[in-house]
């Protein structure tokens, strides 16, 4: 059997994508989430932003590492334009299946608890962003 050793790159996206993948699968499942009182990197952010815990200022935004890791996937394949739209599709995906399942107004309170510090992104999301979904 032949020794097969995985490259620096293909090493870090095999850990990459299973965090990624369930990141997406917490943000698509927010609302659901919060409501059965299950710890999730975003249920345990919101908490602390709604009850706007002294402590919240050192929480890390888990949507702001969804983002990032979505721009370090894009950015490591050289700007290829398949990943690009394979992680444009999965953020666009993860927004359009909470207006799709609770509503356009658990949209905006969804970007509101998570961009409520960065109006230029919650204002891309919500408009550009969203214009999009039915191309989705």
């Amino acid at each position: 059997m032949a020794n097969v050793q995985p490259t620096p790159d293909e090493s870090e996206r095999l850990w990459i994508m299973p965090f990624l993948g369930q990141l997406t699968d917490d943000f698509r499942d927010f609302y659901e989430d919060f409501q059965s009182n299950s710890v999730t990197s975003f249920t345990h952010y919101a908490t602390f932003i709604c009850h706007q815990q002294p402590s919240h200022k050192h929480l890390i935004n888990p949507c702001y590492v969804y983002l990032y890791l979505c721009s370090d996937i894009y950015i490591s394949s050289g700007r290829d334009i398949q990943t690009g739209a394979f992680v444009g599709c999965r953020i666009t995906r993860a927004l359009r299946s909470i207006k799709i399942n609770l509503g356009a107004s658990a949209l905006r309170e969804f970007l509101y608890l998570f961009c409520y510090d960065n109006l230029p992104l919650h204002d891309y999301f919500w408009i550009y962003v969203r214009s999009h979904f039915s191309n989705i």
